[in-house]
């Protein structure tokens, strides 16, 4: 039961704020795929699509997930290992040049 109430909702919860979302943007490409997600809410709801595509749906929804957040954390830990060596370097200049950038920024826009 709770099982096919979580698979009901996670496919047509994202379609609706995804078209919602897409509505508010004034482009005719949005405004398709906010169609295109509509006629898939629909088709949801006239039970065109079974559960069990949704719930397989959701679960590759949630690999995705999965997936793109194991690849944040990996490029995270390679700006943390860079930043790390920088700071731990011998060298004053390589030790300093990230700051110097950053306050050569904050100057040229204030």
């Amino acid at each position: 039961m709770i099982g096919t109430l979580l698979a009901s909702v996670g496919l047509p919860l994202l379609s609706k704020a995804v078209g919602g979302a897409l509505r508010l943007i004034d482009s005719p490409i949005a405004d398709t795929a906010a169609d295109a997600l509509d006629a898939v809410n629909d088709a949801v709801n006239g039970g065109e699509i079974s559960l069990d595509q949704i719930t397989e749906a959701n679960r590759h929804l949630e690999t995705m997930a999965e997936i793109e957040s194991e690849q944040a954390k990996t490029a995270l830990r390679e700006i943390n290992a860079t930043m790390r060596a920088e700071a731990a370097a011998d060298d004053g200049y390589v030790r300093r040049w990230r700051p110097t950038f950053g306050y050569c920024v904050a100057l040229t826009w204030a």
